[in-house]
């Protein structure tokens, strides 16, 4: 059974590349709607303007226009241009917070996070890969505001789809990948679910679906299967993965 320990402060890793694929979409849909931007920009200098050449009524008015125009430019900037980029802000969220869910497990498991893999506009990466006492566990993280259901080998949330196939598709490559180095470990594969998921805890083709606060708890009854010596040579293994995905990766085309 996994222990419990508060471990020292340290660097957030999850989420940098949902963080960066949300800046890069934003940065798209801003070029794309250049017009928009451009029609907000002269109609906030000409609100603005009017507020220091009037007086009164029309004074107010504009000091009015100008703070809705101000806001819905920073609600437009925050939000990536628009709201179907929110989804990658709402991964980078899911995937910090399962970060500082672990950080809570003893120092005998250790995850390395965010591990880019592919190249070029086929990159995608593994969100937490975590290994202890239980074995190698491939954790992606889901941040969803609708409620969540698992059926039919998929995680389904109002219109958003997460499916099964994708996730031991992922661990597979991931056992693939660890291979050469420590020979055949096997991966469970489990989505982190934030938000509401009723069924709390669901296993399907071999991946299992968890509610955030259910994951401490999935993982303290699972039984030992590794030694010391070999979670430490799989978490070196994983941490090299890391360092190669890191210094092989190319920029995205565009």
């Amino acid at each position: 059974m996994s222990r419990l320990g508060l471990r020292r402060k340290e660097p957030y890793e999850a989420g940098k590349a949902a963080l960066a694929k949300f800046g890069l979409e934003r940065e798209k849909t801003i070029r794309r709607e250049w017009r928009f931007w451009v029609a907000l920009a002269v109609l906030s200098l000409g609100a603005a303007a009017a507020v220091g050449f009037t007086t009164g009524t029309l004074r107010v008015a504009s000091s009015f226009a100008l703070g809705v125009l101000v806001t819905s430019a920073l609600f437009a900037w925050e939000m990536g241009g628009n709201a179907r980029n929110l989804r990658f802000l709402w991964g980078f969220v899911g995937e910090r917070q399962t970060e500082e869910l672990l950080r809570l497990l003893d120092d005998s498991w250790e995850c390395v996070h965010d591990i880019v893999r592919g190249r070029g506009k086929w990159k995608s990466n593994w969100d937490h890969v975590l290994i202890g006492p239980a074995g190698v566990f491939l954790l992606d993280s889901k941040s969803y505001s609708s409620t969540s259901k698992a059926k039919d080998d998929a995680l389904r949330s109002g219109r958003l789809i997460c499916r099964g196939s994708d996730i031991r598709g992922a661990a597979i490559s991931l056992k693939e990948a660890l291979e050469p180095k420590v020979g055949k470990q096997y991966v469970n594969a489990a989505i982190v679910i934030w938000g509401e998921f009723p069924q709390k805890r669901y296993e399907e083709n071999q991946v299992t679906y968890l509610r955030s606060d259910e994951l401490l708890g999935w993982l303290s009854e699972k039984p030992g299967r590794l030694s010391e010596r070999e979670r430490k040579t799989v978490a070196q293994a994983v941490r090299d993965l890391k360092e190669v995905s890191e210094t092989q990766e190319v920029p995205e085309q565009t």
